[in-house]
């Protein structure tokens, strides 16, 4: 071959000449991003348990999502966490599939579960585990105070979604929401009532709640009760107690409502 083009110049520089378009082609052609976003190949299976213990969220959450997804085809292998207040199910998902059916089917496998999540709990969120690299950083500062400049943040980061160009933005550095409920021991003692009887109510009057389906000729109707609340103000009218006489005891009447931060410890 090497003694054939030597002795034919035309044939080896016609050669090279293909090669090099075919290579501008190919180059012109190719996908590539600059800041690529990774398929880690998991899913998973997040439901907040506002009060229940490790042991009632692997019964109650954990173990039934387990069991509904674990046959599915494209999960390789599934694991389970329960902590206090929280559960959450991981599925690693096989090479080659397609994570967006499975991710669907997981949705389907969890939606088909009788009574499920349990009356306290949130329903559940899936997920697909990605890898994004930070491309830009801006930094928000003001002079007034916390909560002013966390709702700044906040609408620049509505402003930014905003955009076309721009799929994903995310706060950091920044304390999440908390709502404060300090009951008075006093009051307590005044109205006869117990710290569980008003964490009781406050739990079971914040509540987005799935109440089943109901099915018709026109077609399948989901229900569902939308009433979490998320500011303090929507909490100071819960109901404690109802006499036959008229009176209402609000949770205004017994604690101080207030919105702030949740606590950090600094080392």
């Amino acid at each position: 071959m090497l003694e054939a083009f030597a002795s034919n110049s035309v044939a080896a520089n016609l050669t090279m000449l293909v090669m090099l378009i075919g290579g501008v082609f190919a180059w012109t052609n190719l996908t590539s991003q600059t800041f690529p976003t990774l398929d880690l190949g998991i899913a998973s299976i997040s439901v907040p348990y506002p009060g229940a213990t490790p042991s009632e969220v692997e019964e109650g959450v954990t173990r039934r999502v387990e069991e509904a997804i674990m046959g599915i085809d494209g999960i390789d292998r599934v694991r389970s966490t329960a902590v206090e207040n929280y559960g959450v199910v991981t599925a690693e998902l096989k090479d080659g599939i397609d994570v967006v059916k499975v991710r669907n089917d997981i949705e389907t496998a969890v939606d088909r579960l009788v009574d499920f999540p349990p009356l306290d709990a949130e329903n559940p969120d899936v997920v697909l585990a990605e890898t994004v690299s930070e491309v830009m950083a801006i930094v928000v500062s003001s002079e007034r105070g916390e909560k002013d400049l966390r709702l700044g943040a906040e609408l620049l980061e509505q402003a930014l979604l905003g955009l076309s160009s721009i799929s994903l933005v995310s706060i950091d550095g920044a304390r999440d929401y908390e709502i404060a409920i300090e009951v008075s021991e006093e009051a307590l003692r005044r109205y006869n009532l117990s710290m569980s009887q008003v964490a009781g109510a406050v739990r079971v009057s914040s509540l987005n709640l799935s109440a089943g389906e109901l099915r018709t000729e026109g077609g399948d109707l989901l229900l569902r009760t939308n009433s979490k609340r998320v500011s303090g103000g929507e909490f100071e009218d819960i109901v404690l107690r109802a006499s036959s006489d008229g009176s209402i005891l609000r949770l205004r009447d017994v604690a101080k409502i207030r919105d702030g931060f949740t606590d950090i410890d600094l080392i």
